[in-house]
């Protein structure tokens, strides 16, 4: 039987390194079993982003931490909005949106996927993986 965890501090998942921050996924198959529903938390290094992208499930961006300039695409247009702590996006499956740090220091922030399927798979393609500081699957 796989082992899981129901109580998780960022100290018991992988942090994903990318160009523009790091990701560390705290709900999600590997570290509790989820499978319809992901979230993690995201560092995006000031003047860098995610630029137009979408993803085949739906999405909620909540910012913790730093200034961001998020963009949705809507039937009715183009929406751009500054974003700060206290304040979240919903990205409906297929929306395209970008997400920059128009900030001084980190933007933090936790994202969550519904039904997201295979989503975090094609995620971890080509980027750099450290590992949990707790060893807690041993």
């Amino acid at each position: 039987m796989e082992k899981y965890l129901s109580m998780v501090s960022l100290d018991d998942v992988e942090t994903q390194v990318l160009d523009w921050g790091t990701f560390q996924w705290m709900n999600e198959p590997r570290v509790t079993g989820a499978d319809k529903m992901i979230l993690g938390v995201g560092r995006i290094k000031p003047g860098f982003g995610h630029t137009r992208h979408n993803h085949p499930c739906a999405e909620f961006i909540y910012f913790m931490e730093g200034r961001a300039m998020q963009t949705i695409e809507r039937p009715d247009g183009l929406q751009e909005k500054e974003l700060g702590p206290g304040e979240m996006i919903y990205i409906p499956k297929e929306g395209y949106h970008s997400t920059i740090n128009i900030g001084d220091t980190d933007l933090v922030f936790l994202c969550c996927y519904l039904d997201a399927g295979t989503e975090l798979d094609i995620s971890r393609a080509a980027i750099e993986i450290i590992p949990p500081k707790n060893n807690w699957k041993e």
